[in-house]
């Protein structure tokens, strides 16, 4: 698959999935056997479509303005690499944590692998340092 198809995927999944809320459009962009695995919160987890779908519709919950935004990437023949910032304000509680009406943003890494058209598998590490740090406390300062 040429660089500009997946790129043009990966693209069209940030915006309309991620920034947008259309959570439906995962089954059109991805693939049946889509694997999704988040490295760096706790253990390796793999999900599939239906927990992914599942797992953004929280953060979006949690987190209703949210926009992710590509900082940087690099991409050859099907398989794309980023550096994106997610932002928004921390609204409703997540995973135990009560909510403090605070923008908050963190980085990760995406490694993405598009196959006939379609998201095949993604690779996700988080800012884990930044995202622990800020829900402990709140607070996106600078750590001493």
């Amino acid at each position: 698959m040429p660089t500009n198809s997946a790129r043009l995927i990966i693209q069209q999944w940030i915006q309309e999935v991620w920034n947008r809320g259309n959570i439906s459009l995962m089954n059109e962009l991805c693939s049946e056997d889509y694997t999704l695995l988040t490295l760096g919160l706790s253990d390796e987890t793999a999900e599939n479509i239906e927990t992914t779908k599942a797992w953004i519709e929280e953060l979006r919950w949690a987190f209703p303005d949210l926009h992710m935004s590509i900082c940087s990437e690099v991409a050859e023949k099907n398989r794309i690499a980023l550096h994106n910032t997610a932002r928004g304000t921390f609204a409703k509680n997540l995973c135990g944590v009560s909510a403090n009406h605070k923008p908050f943003s963190w980085h990760s890494i995406m490694i993405i692998h598009v196959n006939h058209m379609r998201i095949h598998r993604m690779w996700i590490t988080p800012d884990r340092e930044t995202l622990l740090w800020w829900l402990r406390t709140g607070d996106q300062a600078k750590r001493q």
